[in-house]
């Protein structure tokens, strides 16, 4: 594991914190507490129905903002109007989409769902005239401060844009009130307002002011202020747009088209259909007519974030496939592929045909190395270590070819408190992994937005292998940059 030292230079939040008594450090702790109840830092508790459904507890929080490379920080912050217009062209370039993913209809039957839409709207000769993407890339360092690599870009359902805000703005109160030093290492996060920004442009470039922007979410959703953060701060831009929530299970009764494929939800045109949820199958378990309903909305005038396409490009069938010699040559020059292949580390096919047997030998001999990813998305789903031998004993070859492999990133570790829950924590090693969200618009061709901003650190115990918000096994954190 790499160290950070390179970052250790100067007086530190974490040093400040150390040195504080017991006495001291608990009455930090409670400080915590009440200045995130009082400024929205909460994730909602999953309930029973017959209790009460507004129940939250404080997300779980680095208490002090980690360091992070300057440097590596604005790399990743720049290169996100590339990644956007890299999937973008990806998402709109059916022939590519078709030819690379097409073998994996018959091996996994979630995919299959999704190219049968895809396919099934093209023969019916519709085309998208308008475009929304909201996007997260995922980065980590790898074997030292600077050195960025991706882990994914996310094209679905991209969250924690509004609750990490939250965060900061408690690391932003500790370092500049409680321990008098200089906040302006946190950077501004602007993230909320950038996707607030991009379904504003959608809704304008749908052209009719009385339709809606649709947030379709789950029915007990624990990440609600996220979600209501994008809410407010979009109808604080504009508060004259018709904005709904609406429960994903609830619309095949609630949903119509008309004769001309106007979406209409209780009895509301939409103008931009934004999912927050219907990401994984088993958000379809026993519910086979929310296809028809996916299906419904991908062929309707409304704006979808995201598209099939973009779902499709989104997959990590599509990210191996970028890191081949040549692909990204096909839409962006040569210097935007030098930039973005510097993030790629090496992926690697179970696909026979593409050198399948020897990924399996490589994840066999050195499974420590790797990392074992599925077609999914929302955590919890790779196999890393020492489980992936049993992981490739388990499948099939047909299955295995489902799976793509995955160069491990190495980061660097710091030290930090992880308050979760209402128990005293103890000093731990952490590494933390950086998101920047971005946002894309095209119309009729033209791409009349495309931005990225703000960020997403994620920190968790080191000896943690998958970190996940919702899970409880990764927590908020803020870049303390040098």
């Amino acid at each position: 594991m790499a160290d950070n030292s390179k970052l250790s230079s100067q007086t530190l939040p974490i040093d400040k914190v150390k040195e504080m008594k017991e006495r001291d450090f608990v009455q930090l702790l409670h400080e915590f507490w009440d200045y995130s109840l009082f400024h929205g830092n909460q994730m909602k508790i999953h309930t029973k129905p017959e209790t009460n459904p507004h129940i939250a507890h404080t997300s779980s929080t680095a208490l002090v903002p980690t360091p992070y490379s300057k440097l590596a920080y604005e790399r990743t912050l720049a290169i996100q109007p590339i990644f956007n217009k890299l999937y973008h062209s990806v998402a709109t370039d059916r022939d590519f989409l078709i030819q690379t993913l097409q073998g994996l209809a018959d091996l996994d039957d979630f995919m299959k769902r999704y190219l049968d839409i895809y396919n099934k709207v093209h023969s019916e000769g519709i085309s998208e005239r308008i475009y929304l993407a909201i996007n997260r890339s995922d980065y980590m360092c790898h074997l030292g401060s600077d050195v960025i690599k991706q882990v994914e870009f996310n094209t679905m359902a991209s969250g924690a844009a509004g609750v990490v805000g939250r965060a900061a703005l408690w690391h932003r109160y500790l370092t500049g009130t409680l321990l008098a030093l200089d906040n302006s290492h946190i950077p501004e996060h602007t993230a909320t307002s950038l996707l607030a920004r991009g379904l504003i442009q959608a809704w304008q470039q749908y052209g009719n002011e009385q339709a809606a922007i649709v947030l379709i979410h789950n029915t007990d959703e624990f990440n609600l202020a996220d979600q209501r953060s994008i809410q407010y701060e979009l109808l604080k831009l504009n508060p004259r747009i018709p904005f709904m929530r609406v429960v994903f299970s609830t619309l095949p009764t609630s949903m119509t088209l008309d004769e001309d494929r106007r979406l209409f939800i209780h009895g509301k045109e939409v103008a931009v259909a934004y999912y927050r949820y219907g990401y994984s199958p088993k958000h379809y378990i026993d519910k086979e007519e929310l296809w028809t309903v996916r299906y419904n909305i991908e062929r309707s005038l409304a704006v979808k974030c995201p598209t099939i396409g973009y779902i499709l490009a989104g997959t990590k069938k599509i990210q191996q496939t970028l890191c081949k010699p040549g692909v990204l040559e096909k839409y962006l020059d040569e210097r935007s592929c030098a930039l973005l292949r510097e993030t790629f580390m090496a992926h690697h096919s179970f696909v026979k045909e593409e050198g399948g047997l020897e990924t399996v030998e490589l994840a066999k001999k050195n499974p420590q190395n790797y990392v074992m990813k599925p077609q999914r998305e929302g955590g919890g789903n790779n196999t890393f270590g020492d489980d992936i031998p049993t992981k490739l004993e388990a499948l099939s070859e047909d299955q295995l070819a489902a799976y793509t492999l995955m160069e491990k990133i190495l980061p660097p570790t710091n030290q930090n408190y992880i308050v979760s829950g209402g128990e005293i924590p103890d000093l731990t090693e952490i590494i933390s992994e950086m998101s920047i969200f971005g946002a894309l618009v095209a119309c009729d061709g033209n791409i009349v937005m495309n931005e990225g901003a703000g960020f997403l650190l994620r920190s968790k115990q080191r000896y943690k292998n998958e970190g996940d918000l919702g899970r409880g096994t990764s927590s908020l954190d803020s870049p303390w940059l040098l």
